[in-house]
C-alpha cells in the first residue's frame, strides 16, 4: 500500500468485531516476540542483502527529493537493516527502529562497513515517542503488521500518521486472505488467524497468530491518510531446487 498524509482527518481507527476462538497456549503469540525476533536475526535467512523491488520503485516515485535537504526516511521494523542501507546510500537522512538488537547490531555493522549513517532506535512499532510529530519525508513498514495483534496494528497506524509529515509517502506492505499461510488456519480474533505448525512451505511462520486484511479492513486502517493506493506483491516459495538457464 502506498499512503499520502494530508492535514484534513483525523478520525479514530476502527475494526471490525469478531468471534474469539481458543488457541495453543504453546504459540508464538503467547511467548515473547522480542526474544523471537532476536533468535531469528542471527540466522542468514533473515538477514536479506538486497532491497525489495516495490521499495525501491516507491522511493523514486513518492518520496520528496526537491534538494532542499536530505529526505528524512523512517524504516519501521528494520530488522538487519537491507532497506534503511538502500536510503542511506541514496543520501537520506535514515532512521531505523526494530524490537531486535540483534538485527539493529547487524545493521550498524554493515553500515559501517559501507561508511553510511543510520540513526538506530530499539522500540516497538507502537510507541514512536522518540519522534516527533510531522518528521518524516517517507515511511516503510515492511512486512510488520502481520505480526500484531489488532490493537498494537490500529496503535502503529496511528503512529506512522503522526511522525509522517503532511505529503510525505507511506509504504506498507503486509499480508491479505490470499497469502498461502491462511490455508488452514483458523481465526482467533478480527483479521487475526492461528496458522498452527505442520507441512508447511514457510516453516518459519506456523504454530503463531499472524494478522490477514482484506481490502475493506485496509481501507478501514488507513482511512486517515489523503490517498491510498492498493496493490498486490506475489511472493513464490519452493522447497525443490530452482535451476535458471541463459
Amino acid at each position: 500500500m502506498d499512503l499520502d498524509r494530508n492535514n484534513a482527518e483525523n478520525s479514530a481507527i476502527r475494526g471490525n468485531g469478531g468471534a474469539c476462538y481458543r488457541r495453543p497456549e504453546n504459540n508464538v503469540a503467547a511467548q515473547d516476540m522480542r526474544g523471537w525476533w532476536e533468535a531469528r536475526h542471527t540466522q542468514p535467512r533473515f538477514r536479506p542483502r538486497y532491497p525489495n523491488e516495490e521499495v525501491v520503485r516507491w522511493f523514486f516515485r513518492s518520496v520528496r527529493r526537491d534538494g532542499s535537504r536530505p529526505p528524512r526516511v523512517l524504516d519501521l521494523g528494520a530488522g538487519s537493516g537491507r532497506h534503511s542501507l538502500f536510503f542511506a546510500r541514496e543520501g537520506c537522512e535514515t532512521y531505523a527502529c526494530d524490537i531486535s538488537r540483534t538485527g539493529l547490531e547487524a545493521l550498524e555493522e554493515l553500515a559501517r562497513q559501507q561508511g553510511l549513517i543510520v540513526a538506530n532506535s530499539i522500540c516497538s512499532t507502537d510507541d514512536l515517542s522518540g519522534y516527533p510529530d510531522d518528521f518524516f519525508d517517507g515511511l516503510l513498514c515492511f512486512g510488520v503488521l502481520c505480526y500484531l495483534d489488532l490493537a498494537s496494528i490500529q496503535r502503529t497506524v496511528a503512529e506512522m500518521f503522526r511522525v509522517l509529515r503532511p505529503g510525505g509517502s507511506l509504504l506498507c506492505a503486509t499480508r491479505t486472505i490470499n497469502d498461502s499461510r491462511i490455508l488452514g488456519a483458523y481465526p482467533v480474533s478480527s483479521s487475526v488467524w492461528h496458522v498452527p505448525s505442520g507441512d508447511h512451505e514457510v516453516a518459519v511462520d506456523t504454530d503463531m497468530d499472524m494478522a490477514f486484511f482484506d481490502r475493506d479492513e485496509i481501507e478501514r486502517l488507513f482511512a486517515r491518510f489523503g490517498s491510498l493506493e492498493i496493490g498486490r506483491m506475489t511472493v513464490a516459495f519452493s522447497t525443490s531446487p530452482s535451476i535458471s538457464f541463459s
